[in-house]
């Protein structure tokens, strides 16, 4: 993928930083990039067609390391940072997006344990979750984090592996192995990536909180819904790509999970249409799993006798 014809260096980081209109957080992530005790880096910042001056404070950032790439608006995270994979020429890659931050020693202590490691081609760390304003957030609400190392597909599917992208560096030779992100993806592209990418090298985990993760009313671009339909498709491309069996039934189960969620999800918005569809795709491509049914039972059957009664 590397199109620029710059030639590449062994120890280099290129820094894929996406962005669309983030100014007002966008410089604390650079910041974190030059305040790295790694300094073997290039950042490369894509902006997806913003219109808040932020090719204009990018290019006016005084070092040869910085690059930006101007884009058209897609609105796709898949397609804006392969534009940036395109560009880049390092050994290693490395994600932040411009609403998130790295700590000092992010690119260092990741690095250092690659090159310990027997092979590995990529790692993630654990992260902090901050507010708008930078506060740390309890992890209470959410699934604890686990140190899946090695070959780590099947904790990726379950969701043990939990790998937030600014959290990742990886060989750019394994993901153009794969062919980068899947743009006709608009959400989940990351764990898409992540689920082509792990069978073919070790991960390392490292369970130090090494990135800043800001959760704000703007990080959510999807629905509830339209997020869980999408996650259908990575589920689909393990199984029709693997020769475990117990892999594939794994995933034709989440693939119906998630149809059926997101029925749920639209019946309670009460978009009948959607959920209707919803429910019928997931009795069609599941039909002997007991959960379709459960469901059905838990979200059809009570609403069809509650508008019996009405009657």
């Amino acid at each position: 993928m590397n199109g620029s014809g710059r030639q590449e260096t062994d120890s280099l980081v290129s820094v894929i930083l996406p962005t669309y209109n983030r100014l007002a957080y966008l410089q604390e992530a650079i910041d974190s990039v030059f305040s790295q005790s790694y300094s073997q880096w290039e950042l490369i910042v894509i902006d997806d067609g913003s219109t808040d001056g932020t090719v204009d404070h990018v290019r006016s950032i005084n070092d040869p390391r910085v690059h930006v790439i101007a884009l058209d608006h897609s609105g796709l995270p898949s397609k804006v940072r392969n534009a940036g994979l395109r560009h880049a020429r390092g050994r290693y890659i490395a994600f932040l997006d411009s609403d998130d931050a790295w700590e000092p020693r992010k690119l260092e202590l990741q690095l250092d344990d690659l090159r310990r490691s027997n092979g590995a081609g990529w790692s993630y760390t654990k992260v902090t979750r901050v507010d708008e304003n930078g506060t740390s957030l309890s992890d209470g609400s959410i699934k604890p984090w686990r140190e899946c190392s090695g070959r780590i597909l099947a904790d990726l599917l379950r969701i043990d592996a939990i790998v937030a992208t600014p959290a990742v560096i990886v060989e750019r030779a394994l993901v153009e192995a794969v062919g980068g992100f899947d743009e006709s993806l608009r959400v989940c592209e990351d764990y898409d990536l992540w689920f082509r990418i792990a069978p073919l090298s070790d991960a390392r985990a490292l369970s130090v909180r090494l990135c800043r993760v800001r959760i704000h009313a703007g990080s959510c671009t999807a629905n509830r819904a339209e997020v869980h339909r999408s996650w259908v498709q990575p589920y689909t491309k393990v199984a029709a790509a693997t020769g475990d069996r117990a892999i594939r039934v794994f995933c034709k189960h989440q693939c119906t999970h998630h149809r059926l969620t997101a029925a749920a999800l639209a019946s309670e918005a009460g978009r009948r249409a959607e959920a209707v569809s919803g429910f019928a795709q997931a009795a069609i491509h599941d039909p002997l799993w007991p959960q379709v049914w459960r469901s059905l039972a838990v979200q059809v059957i009570p609403r069809y006798l509650r508008n019996r009664l009405r009657r």
